[in-house]
């Protein structure tokens, strides 16, 4: 994979770059896949009140030839580079090899929204294979309950099957993602229970401290629920961004 930043508006420069890309191609004969922002169009219906080179579009389009490059299909948009909203042209591509082509032939390129850049970032996404959802999903946020070991050691050990190794284990990892998800269920609304206490037992020591000086043990006890309100708020947030990612980077794979 190479990544090219094709010079601006200097046709000897630009034939310059092709050479050097020929030479890349014959070196790595096998796959190659060239993308980035090649500043220079194939055709004119690939610019829109923006200036066309002739010459230069020739020469890009003899590169290609010789190189023996194709190019996926661009989707979402129809230009990549954006200048003002007047001056539209499509100047970032992916060109790959037949060996690509033939490993991939369902892949697509999809530009992204402009935001801080003129260009669209563009994405290769390859060919679409969906393989059902995956059979466990763990967040590392688990490791932090103490009742974790016991109940993901209990679930593994207890399950029963049969089948193949793989689909046996895909079984095995199902049951022990249930066993989790019920745990949680009943795990957390006893762990809300006891931050809605703890803040309690807080909110009285202080409530005390205003009409006099608390105990050693008073004062302790207030530390050590401090803490606990402490663990169970970071446990409870680091639950909820890590479930928000899932959930975002699946939603995108949809969308996309």
């Amino acid at each position: 994979m190479d990544n090219v930043y094709g010079p601006q508006a200097i046709p000897d420069k630009k034939k310059k770059l092709w050479e050097d890309l020929i030479k890349l191609k014959k070196k790595h004969s096998w796959c190659l896949d060239l993308f980035g922002d090649f500043n220079v169009v194939q055709s004119v219906d690939e610019r829109f009140n923006s200036q066309f080179c002739k010459y230069t579009t020739v020469d890009f389009n003899s590169f290609i030839a010789e190189a023996e490059l194709q190019e996926f299909n661009l989707s979402a948009k129809k230009f990549t580079s954006d200048e003002d909203g007047l001056k539209l042209s499509k100047l970032d591509r992916y060109l790959v090899c037949s060996n690509f082509m033939s490993l991939q032939p369902l892949s697509s390129v999809i530009a992204l929204p402009r935001k801080k850049s003129d260009h669209c970032p563009i994405v290769l996404k390859p060919s679409n294979q969906n393989f059902s959802p995956p059979p466990f999903r763990f967040f590392n946020s688990l490791l932090l309950m103490d009742d974790f070991k016991e109940i993901f050691t209990n679930a593994w050990c207890s399950f029963v099957g049969y089948g193949t190794l793989d689909m046996l284990l895909k079984a095995k990892l199902h049951f022990v993602k249930n066993v989790f998800r019920q745990w949680r269920i009943s795990d957390s609304q006893n762990e809300l229970k006891l931050l809605e206490q703890t803040k309690e037992k807080v909110e009285a020591l202080e409530c005390l401290a205003e009409s006099r000086i608390l105990s050693d043990s008073e004062l302790f006890l207030r530390r050590e629920c401090k803490f606990k309100i402490c663990e169970l708020e970071i446990f409870a947030k680091m639950y909820l961004q890590q479930k928000a990612k899932v959930r975002w980077l699946t939603d995108g794979d949809e969308n996309t």
